[in-house]
């Protein structure tokens, strides 16, 4: 968007809205996230963007409402809490679309999580969630734990339920992961890539192998992250 004298009938005086970023131009709006889903190879940078995550108060109560997710994953699953309570997957070549435009016509929610799974040969590539207004967390056991850690993510890292870690990336960053048992040796290296805008999680399964405390330390870009896994995690 950029300033336009001549548009002082617009709702935003004096502002022309065709751009694909807000005024600022930094904020992407939801067409910049479709475009990038249409325009850049899944192989290349893997995406997914629930649309949307500037309304957040959509939902009054729980209901079912149409959700469409942007993505340029093979296929996309649906959540409506972290992982657990699926809508179901779908596939890029069906729907009515047929593009990049997933779409699930009216699935129950009832929580304030929404968070989609972005798939490419089968593995987990991209991740993307937003916490609703006015809904209640999913129930303990489907997990209040894991809400809480979503609403974290602000800080960055989260260690989730599950055998999971994940890592909040503001924008396009080299970032790699490390694990630690409570002496400060080094157990595995979790993931060392460079990766897209968005909430990307990795699996811990096989490299927990005590009971006791554990660390992992992120790295993205200039900025150090570090978050302590309990003992019995």
């Amino acid at each position: 968007d950029f300033k336009s004298p001549k548009r002082d009938d617009n709702p935003l005086p004096c502002q022309n809205q065709k751009g694909l970023f807000l005024y600022d131009h930094t904020t992407p709006k939801d067409v910049a996230y479709f475009y990038r889903s249409y325009y850049v190879d899944g192989s290349d940078d893997p995406m997914v963007y629930i649309v949307s995550h500037t309304w957040l108060d959509r939902w009054t109560q729980p209901e079912a409402k149409p959700v469409w997710v942007y993505s340029n994953c093979d296929s996309v699953e649906l959540f409506n809490d972290y992982g657990v309570t699926s809508f179901g997957k779908r596939a890029r070549t069906a729907g009515e679309r047929g593009d990049t435009r997933f779409k699930w016509d009216d699935p129950y929610v009832q929580y304030n999580v929404l968070y989609a799974r972005g798939y490419i040969d089968g593995r987990v590539a991209a991740e993307d969630y937003i916490v609703l207004e006015n809904l209640p967390a999913p129930p303990t056991g489907t997990s209040a734990e894991k809400v809480d850690n979503i609403q974290a993510f602000s800080s960055g890292l989260s260690i989730l339920s599950s055998n999971r870690i994940a890592v909040t990336v503001d924008k396009e960053s080299k970032i790699s992961v490390d694990l630690y048992s409570a002496d400060g040796t080094l157990v595995s290296r979790v993931v060392n890539r460079s990766v897209g805008r968005g909430v990307h999680s990795w699996s811990l399964n096989g490299m927990l192998s005590g009971a006791g405390v554990y660390y992992v330390v992120a790295r993205v870009g200039d900025t150090r992250l570090v978050g302590k896994i309990p003992a019995g995690f």
